[in-house]
């Protein structure tokens, strides 16, 4: 069996967690498999997934523009799977070739493509706006075509369901693990004292949809009702973006209260869990969210955005606020600052819910839905 994984556009992110999770069980269940990886430059070398079968393929001049892109997808794409002979090809873009398709299955991963977000498409040129819309007529499509569909939580199934109604039935619900870690990691939560600093994280990169204004406006409340809090990002300080955002944490007079790491390597990232007291995840459309379950695999906190998605991946594991109210959001962080027993709680039951969600189980149920009963299982 010949299994080729579409990573060509996946650089950052989520997208770079499932590939190297997915992948590593993948070879672990069946080593006897070929793994074929369409990669592009930036793919990072993993340790757990050098082994005999799986091969990287590099294909570096296909993401230096959008037609350069296409044009990969629409002729170099389907004759490279046909001159190696592949025969299922496990696509983690949401794109498929338009034409000399084989066996494919679709994991889902970018909802934005199948989630109509209004301020998503404000302020922004008319070319990306275009070039969205063109990715979104194409994602549909692949959906459409596909043999096998994966998403990550019933909520986007839903949506994509809704979205393009001829897949209902080849969607397949396949959570997947604690995002970067393979088990859970749970440490005992430090106790608040009095005049503490409340130490908030927020592991994310910069996207439209990921609801950073809210913070802002939270922790301008937060800071005027007396709760020293402060708030750790992992924005990338070369993106445009980022700038606005701490020009505007100026203007609000809380600049003092944020501290934005940059992005950050794993042992990084583990350290800032560790020394959090409770992760906030205002994000208003994700396909799962991995900071949620990583930071329930280290027992910590975590307030959420009331979303369909976050509200399946959490249970009862977080506290929620609407996501466009910033002072129902500080509302829950003076709540737990003030009252170190919910805070304790809260950590608890992250603990407790971070045992649901496992990369082996995820990695089987896929393996097996993209092969459909070719493969020896």
């Amino acid at each position: 069996m010949r299994i080729a994984i579409n990573v060509i556009s996946v650089k950052e992110g989520g997208g770079i967690v499932a590939f190297e999770k997915l992948l590593a069980q993948f070879v672990r269940l069946k080593p006897e498999y070929e793994y074929h990886v369409i990669a592009n430059h930036a793919l990072p070398a993993f340790r757990s997934i050098e082994h005999p079968s799986v091969r990287i393929h590099q294909f570096r001049w296909a993401e230096r523009n959008y037609l350069l892109g296409s044009l990969w997808y629409l002729v170099v794409l389907p004759q490279w799977l046909r001159r190696n002979r592949i025969d299922v090809l496990f696509s983690q873009t949401s794109y498929l070739p338009l034409w000399g398709r084989i066996r494919s299955t679709i994991l889902v991963q970018d909802p934005t493509n199948f989630w109509d977000i209004p301020s998503m498409s404000n302020g922004h040129p008319m070319a990306d706006r275009l070039r969205a819309r063109i990715k979104k007529v194409w994602a549909h499509h692949s959906v459409r075509v596909a043999d096998e569909v994966t998403v990550q939580t019933r909520a986007l199934e839903g949506f994509v369901a809704r979205q393009v109604p001829s897949a209902e039935g080849r969607i397949k619900v396949i959570p997947h693990g604690l995002g970067y870690l393979d088990k859970p990691c749970p440490r005992r939560l430090t106790a608040i004292r009095p005049g503490d600093t409340f130490e908030i994280a927020y592991v994310a990169l910069y996207r439209d949809y990921k609801n950073f204004d809210i913070l802002l406006q939270a922790l301008k409340l937060l800071k005027e009702i007396g709760v020293p809090a402060r708030l750790h990002l992992t924005l990338d300080r070369s993106k445009p973006p980022v700038h606005a955002l701490e020009e505007k944490a100026k203007a609000l007079g809380i600049a003092d209260r944020i501290v934005n790491h940059g992005q950050l390597d794993r042992p990084a990232v583990t350290d800032l869990y560790e020394k959090s007291h409770v992760l906030i995840f205002p994000s208003m459309c994700e396909s799962f969210g991995f900071p949620q379950v990583e930071a329930m695999a280290f027992a910590l906190p975590i307030i959420a955005a009331d979303t369909p998605v976050s509200r399946e991946v959490c249970g009862d594991a977080a506290a929620f606020f609407p996501a466009d109210d910033a002072r129902a959001l500080a509302s829950l962080v003076q709540r737990f600052y003030t009252h170190p027993e919910e805070l304790a709680l809260a950590s608890r039951l992250s603990a407790e819910r971070a045992s649901s969600f496992d990369w082996h189980r995820a990695a089987h149920e896929t393996l097996v839905w993209m092969t459909n009963g070719r493969g020896d299982h």
